[in-house]
Formats: C-alpha cells, sequence, structure tokens
C-alpha cells in the first residue's frame, strides 16, 4: 500500500524522521528560552533577561534575510552543515559561559550563543519544508508535530536535568550529541527528495542540482510575485505569529502577576502551565494538517485576534482573576492558551501546506515564500515585542 505515491513503509519513516528534525532543530530555540531566567540570575543580569528572546529573534530575522539572498548557491546539504556548525558552537559558547565567574563575559557569550541558535533555527526550519516540498503535502504535519513538541520536550529536560544535579554546561555540552543525528535523518528526508515526484505515483530520480537552481533569491520583483501570488497566505501566517506573540509577550504575566503569597504553587505558575498547555495546542494543530487541512486560512488569525482582545482586557480588568480562586483562574488561562496554541499551530501548518500545494504558485517561487514568510514572522514578533516593551 501507498500513501502520498510512497511505500507505506516509506512513508511511515519518513513521518518520523521529520517529526525528530523539528523537534531537534527547535529545540535549542526553546531550551535557550527555558535556560534565559538562570543564565540572567547566574550573572545578575535578571533585568536583561528579556533580552535572550529579543537576540535570538534578531539573529532568526537576520539570517532568513541573509540566506533568502544566497542560499540558491549551495546544495541543501550544505545548507545544513552551516546550520547544525553553528548550533554546535551555540552550545559550546552557552556551557563555557556557564562555568566562567566573570559576569560581563558569561553574559555577552550567553547572547553570542543565543543569536548562533536563531542563525540555526531558521536555515534548518526554511530547509527542512523547502525538502518536505518535494514529498507528499500531509509529511508537513510530521515537521510541524516535531517543533510543537520541542516546546514540551526541550523545557520539560532541561528542568528535570536541572532538578537531578545536572550541571548548566554539562546540558549544554550534551545537547551536542544530537548534531549528529540531525545529520543522518536529514540527509535520510534529502535523499526520499531526491527520489520522489509528488505529481507522479512512480518514483524517479531528481539531481539535487535541479532542485536548488529552481530558487528565487530575495529581490523587489521576488517579493512583488509572492504578494501577488501568495499575499493573504503571507499576510495571515505573519498577523497570527504577532498576535500570538503579543499574547505571549505582553498579556500573560500581567494578566497573573502580583497574586497573593498564600497562594497555592499551581496558581503562582500560572504562567508556565499556560505555557505548557499553549505548546500542546501548538502540537495537536501542527500535526492535524496531516489528516484534514484548513483551506479559509484567514478564519484562525480572526479567532487569534478575538483572543488577543481577551488578554488585553483581562491583563487590564481581571474579569477573570477577580471573580475566581486562583487555582480557578489558572485552570481557564490553562484552557485559553491550549486555543491560542491551536490556533497559532493551524495557521502555521495549513499556511505551509497551501505554499506547498497550490498549483498557481509556480516551483521556482515555492522556497523563496518559505523564506519570505519566515522574514516577516520574525519582524511581526520583533514589533509585538517592541510594542509589550513600551508598555512594561
Amino acid at each position: 500500500p501507498k500513501r502520498g505515491g510512497m511505500a507505506r513503509v516509506t512513508y511511515i519513516r519518513t513521518y518520523v524522521f521529520s517529526c525528530i528534525l523539528g523537534i531537534i532543530n527547535n529545540n535549542g530555540y526553546t531550551l535557550v528560552n527555558a535556560v534565559a531566567a538562570d543564565l540572567a540570575f547566574r550573572f545578575d543580569k535578571v533585568n536583561f533577561m528579556s533580552m535572550f528572546t529579543l537576540v535570538l529573534l534578531l539573529g532568526c530575522f537576520l539570517m532568513t534575510m541573509l540566506h533568502s539572498r544566497v542560499a540558491f548557491r549551495f546544495t541543501f546539504k550544505q545548507r545544513i552543515f552551516v546550520t547544525l556548525s553553528f548550533q554546535t558552537i551555540s552550545y559550546g559558547l552557552l556551557a563555557l559561559a556557564a562555568i566562567l565567574t566573570n559576569p560581563d563575559i558569561g553574559f555577552a557569550l550567553s547572547l553570542i550563543g543565543t543569536i548562533l541558535t536563531g542563525f540555526a533555527q531558521a536555515i534548518g526550519e526554511v530547509n527542512n519544508i523547502s525538502r518536505l516540498h518535494k514529498l507528499p503535502a500531509t509529511l508537513i504535519g510530521a515537521w510541524g508535530a516535531g517543533t510543537g513538541l520541542a516546546g514540551i520536550i526541550g523545557p520539560l529536560v532541561y528542568s528535570l536535568l536541572i532538578a537531578a544535579g545536572a550541571h548548566y554546561s554539562y546540558v549544554m555540552l550534551g545537547m551536542i550529541i544530537t548534531v549528529p543525528i540531525y545529520w543522518f535523518l536529514f540527509a535520510y528526508v534529502d535523499k526520499r527528495a531526491d527520489i520522489h515526484s509528488v505529481e507522479d505515483d512512480m518514483q524517479t530520480t531528481v539531481s539535487s542540482s535541479t532542485n536548488n537552481s529552481v530558487s528565487s533569491s530575495l529581490s523587489f520583483s521576488s517579493i512583488k510575485v509572492a504578494m501577488l501570488m501568495a499575499g493573504g497566505i503571507i499576510a495571515n501566517l505573519t498577523a497570527v505569529y504577532f498576535l500570538e506573540y503579543w499574547i505571549l509577550t505582553g498579556f500573560l504575566d500581567r494578566a497573573s502577576v502580583g497574586l497573593p503569597s498564600d497562594v497555592s504553587s499551581f496558581a503562582r505558575s500560572t504562567v508556565r502551565f499556560c505555557n505548557i498547555t499553549y505548546n500542546v495546542g501548538v502540537l495537536i494543530s501542527r500535526s492535524s494538517v496531516t489528516w484534514f487541512q484548513i483551506r479559509r486560512v484567514w478564519i484562525p488569525t480572526i479567532l487569534q485576534a478575538t483572543l488577543l482582545v481577551f488578554w488585553a482586557l483581562e491583563a487590564s480588568i481581571h474579569f477573570i482573576r477577580y471573580n475566581v480562586s486562583p487555582n480557578t483562574m489558572t485552570g481557564l488561562y490553562m484552557a485559553i492558551m491550549l486555543v491560542v496554541g491551536l490556533m497559532a499551530g493551524a495557521s502555521y501548518s495549513n499556511c505551509m501546506y497551501l505554499f506547498q500545494r497550490r498549483e498557481d504558485i509556480p516551483d521556482t517561487h515555492r522556497e523563496f515564500f518559505f523564506f519570505f514568510s519566515a522574514c516577516n514572522d520574525h519582524v511581526y514578533m520583533h514589533t509585538a515585542g517592541a510594542n509589550n516593551g513600551k508598555r512594561s
């Protein structure tokens, strides 16, 4: 039996490998967010804790822009080699920073490592999605599931290791073991992409040079084409990212800050538990594209905008918090953040699916659309963060 023109066993293996690639690719990204508070506390830079997230997003944005200009000159394996080099150096710098006694040098090395993690995440994401373009479109759900799991697995594993007494530097160095695993899994997916044609049930060999030659680079003309052909998809994807990050970085913590000192540990950990349910929602919705697709991608955007209004009101007047017990408040917040995650993941996976399957988008521009959308996403994430910084 076949699925999407692939033998079932091959499809399942590719699905699992793509999911693991998503986990590893985004794990560094989520891990840096998880260690940010600890590193800031260690270096007595608590007031600069938000800088970790800022430079992480900045690194993603800058590398996505550069990548969209020069990537077409290199093979996919060469691009992933650069990705893994950045990530390895990043883990090494973070491990070194964790053992330094000079807080200024340690903090500086942490920021450099964070930027390199942003570089690695950006290059890895656009190239994995580009290779999945040559495979059955439902495999986008596997990658999406992996990136969603990374938001849960990374912080969880880190917390367990630290609780067990592992030093920060050992945790960072231990992450280097994922680098050869990533390379092996990507090499398999890359090979499957070379020998598979979505349009034909029969497998044919397609040279890597042919695959790379169809990519369009960043220019005013390519941006114009992108907006004419897929402006609606790009607008919805970036809008959902903007709304999502505005909620996460601007309103969620303000809604629960200043709770009485005698509340339960469950209520005191409201933001942490809300982030968990948010990532669960992302996991569910990103993987769901494997089984069903949403063509009207404006629906998650409208719903996410409604949720933003809710969180803005709750952060201002606390109409839930002041009318229920702290534990009930946390439970309700968690449920609502689950929906935020569902909308974010649904928009991401279904927009990527449409980029891949829309017949009116030529192959010469599909990869560029992934790049351009990623650039827009990071711009709007920065805008959301800047807006929230002004409100702080």
